[in-house]
């Protein structure tokens, strides 16, 4: 049978033009976290021991400078995340400030060397979001903030307003978020 014959011709190599990998399209739960001073490098350490315990949950980790970014399968794994970060972080600088930007939507997942990166329309909102927060506070987009109500009795959240970011991706309403209990 021409069905279990073995084939005479060599298998095609890729070409340069051929990709060799998709990228990984995902919906995820960000988070973009910085500290203020020189504790970034602590939290960089701890962020990747992190990655190692959560590695079913954490789908990409990238520390780009100071800042934290993360993204996770579930809202709730990804304020855990921050919650644990902030917690650890002050218990070494009490008097370290954090800031805080969360935001849920679909994006372009790259491994590249050590990293695995976000990219997309979604990243650069959950930026503008990151951007606005002030030292203490974390931010959260609407729908963000929409995920985490399943479990309010961890969280409060204060509608900020409707926040004009870059031209290209709109206004989005913000929410301050705060922890009301020790749940997480």
């Amino acid at each position: 049978s021409k069905f279990l014959s073995a084939s005479t011709t060599q298998p095609e190599k890729p070409s340069a033009a051929q990709p060799t990998a998709q990228p990984d399209r995902r919906v995820l739960y960000m988070t973009a976290i910085s500290f203020q001073g020189s504790i970034f490098n602590e939290a960089h350490r701890l962020s990747k021991k992190m990655e190692g315990e959560l590695a079913q949950e954490m789908i990409a980790l990238d520390l780009e400078g100071e800042t934290v970014f993360a993204g996770f399968n579930s809202s709730y794994r990804a304020i855990s995340f921050c919650k644990n970060l902030i917690t650890d972080i002050e218990r070494k600088s009490p008097q370290t400030k954090y800031k805080v930007g969360l935001h849920v939507g679909p994006v372009v997942v790259r491994q590249l060397e050590d990293k695995k990166t976000m990219t997309g329309t979604h990243t650069e909102i959950l930026k503008g979001i990151f951007a606005l927060a002030t030292p203490g506070t974390i931010y959260a987009s609407e729908p963000f903030a929409a995920s985490l109500v399943l479990d309010s009795g961890s969280y409060s959240f204060i509608h900020t307003g409707a926040v004009q970011l870059n031209e290209p991706l709109g206004a989005q309403n913000l929410y301050r978020v705060d922890w009301v209990a020790s749940k997480i």
